[in-house]
């Protein structure tokens, strides 16, 4: 392994290179006393890594690292000075060094360790970047396939429609008597015909509503509605084929349910085919059609209970998957594309719910699926810098999150204690008051204490506390200048989402 060593002391160069040899661990050594050979050496020669002082006599690390990142070398880079200034080390990090070591009592021991660290690092991040590509041309040619598959399923669907229509129309014309009389006999067969091409443009609809929800292509009219409404619409319309077998339908309905957001159609469409199914699937009894909100898991749930012949636990997995249709092709009561479950899954998932069934084979099914009540997290955000404010506050509201503000710590705790936000994103060092006392003020209060604080801080020391002095507190805590998606998962993981 060849490392570039840029070192203008003789002394210093020659003690890091016996250190390396003392290592045992291969590496062939390269100097250069000053920035513009190091350049010359970096442009032309193959390196592992680079061990920089920070301090040359034509340039500093800083300038040697900005012009490799400008023209595209990148290597695990090692920055060493004789004073371990945290500025220095906040600068060189955030250009891109992989670690910043003192030249102390500690350098020799720490350096192989340092060296094998960025390796390590610069080997996991370089496999990353690779499957990151991978998976990204993946993709990529899914994606394409996906297309070519939608683009000739909406091809086949109206090329299939158009004839259908004339097939439909001209039947009716032919059963309303506007081309002449029929007899009983012909009557009997058209209506026969008829509804079968009533049956090939629902099996048409189906495959084609599959192929756009499958490719994410489907658009949802989301708008606030009362999910009983939706339930007593599609009762209401089954309400007349369930009589005609002798089935009773019904509804059980909690009278308190909140207003959500979703696609009325869709779920309508949903509800139809749960209800149809079980009416198909039932001799005796009835359907039942309930909703009920769950609190504690900020859920509506619909339940479609028949008593019916019910499912084999066989079967059960099977039931939402595409092309199903349980039993053997003697048992089946009916034909169709096994699309209709499969259709109902992706609805409701895109709508962030679930579905599932629940049966006992002889007793009845039940059908479920759950709809999310939409709950907006409040998030403080406390720091004395407003551009910090600002640019949390942007990012963090394109998220849908309800964002309260404050640039001193009393004003953030008073805050704290009216609002008692969701989460609280903390600057350590405040003008007013310290981070630590902000912290201890929140933890001590009772309607506080359990609020879930994010740490940040410009300062290293501030962050090697805070990770290791203040366990018993188990903040999480993130660097200045922070990045973006860092902030916004570890939001999401302290939010429990």
């Amino acid at each position: 392994m060849r490392i570039l060593l840029i070192e203008d002391n003789p002394d210093h160069a020659l003690f890091t290179q016996r250190v390396l040899k003392r290592a045992d661990r291969g590496y062939e050594v390269d100097s250069a006393a000053e920035a513009k050979e190091a350049s010359k050496k970096i442009a032309e020669e193959n390196y592992d890594l680079i061990i920089c002082d920070y301090r040359l006599p034509d340039s500093s690390a800083l300038d040697i690292l900005k012009e490799m990142r400008q023209k595209g070398k990148d290597l695990p880079f090692i920055a060493v000075t004789s004073s371990g200034s945290e500025k220095i080390a906040v600068e060189l990090m955030k250009e891109g060094a992989y670690d910043y070591l003192v030249k102390d009592s500690s350098y020799e021991s720490a350096l192989p360790l340092v060296i094998q660290r960025a390796l390590d690092r610069f080997n996991v991040t370089k496999e990353k970047e690779r499957l990151e590509k991978e998976l990204k041309e993946s993709n990529e040619k899914l994606k394409q396939m996906y297309a070519i598959k939608s683009e000739f399923t909406s091809m086949v669907s109206h090329e299939l429609r158009t004839p259908l229509t004339a097939i439909k129309e001209g039947i009716t014309i032919v059963l309303d008597g506007s081309a002449g009389g029929i007899n009983d006999q012909q009557r009997e067969f058209l209506e026969i015909a008829k509804k079968n091409v009533d049956r090939l443009k629902r099996l048409i609809d189906d495959v084609l509503d599959f192929s756009k929800l499958e490719s994410k292509k489907l658009e949802f009219k989301m708008r606030e509605s009362n999910i009983n409404e939706i339930i007593r619409d599609a009762a209401e319309t089954q309400k007349v084929v369930a009589e005609e077998k002798g089935l009773y339908l019904k509804t059980e309905l909690s009278p308190e349910m909140p207003i959500i957001e979703f696609d009325r159609d869709r779920i309508s469409q949903v509800l139809a085919n749960l209800i149809s199914n079980a009416i198909k699937f039932t001799e005796r009894g009835g359907i039942t059609i309930s909703s009920v909100k769950n609190e504690k898991e900020n859920i509506i749930e619909v339940c479609v209970r028949d008593t019916g012949e019910g499912i084999k636990d066989e079967d059960l997995p099977k039931l939402f998957q595409k092309f199903q249709q349980l039993g053997g092709k003697d048992e089946r009561k009916s034909g169709g594309t096994g699309l209709g479950l499969a259709i109902s899954k992706e609805v409701i998932e895109q709508h962030g719910g679930k579905i599932w069934a629940e049966s006992e084979y002889g007793k009845g099914s039940a059908f479920k699926f759950t709809l999310p009540i939409k709950r907006r997290y409040k998030i403080l955000i406390i720091d004395d810098d407003n551009v910090v404010l600002d640019v949390c506050e942007k990012f963090l509201k394109e998220k849908e999150y309800i964002i309260l503000r404050s640039e001193t710590g009393r004003e953030g705790i008073k805050i704290a204690q009216e609002e008692l936000p969701d989460l609280i994103i903390l600057d350590i060092r405040l003008k007013d008051i310290s981070g630590y006392e902000v912290i201890g003020r929140l933890k001590s209060a009772r309607e506080t204490q359990d609020i879930p604080i994010l740490a940040m801080s410009g300062y290293i020391d501030e962050i090697y506390k805070i990770k290791n002095q203040v366990r018993e507190l188990a903040l999480p805590c993130i660097s200045k200048p922070f990045n973006k998606d860092e902030v916004l998962s570890t939001t999401k993981s302290l939010l429990g989402k």
